[in-house]
């Protein structure tokens, strides 16, 4: 359970230092980040010019 919350709460950092660096992002994006980066893996995506804001706030992308 301590995880999720862990998980809950990077995705809503996550979220938040997007929209200050002008690009917002929807939360359900922020969600998979933050499983991404608590889980030390790569996101593999088609949709890498989506993502690759996301990068400069720790997300890996294969």
């Amino acid at each position: 359970m301590e995880s999720v919350k862990l998980r809950r709460m990077l995705a809503a950092k996550l979220e938040l230092e997007a929209e200050r660096k002008g690009a917002p992002v929807r939360r359900t994006d922020a969600i998979i980040v933050a499983i991404a980066i608590n889980g030390n893996a790569k996101l593999f995506t088609l949709d890498t010019e989506h993502f690759k804001p996301l990068e400069a706030l720790g997300l890996k992308i294969f």
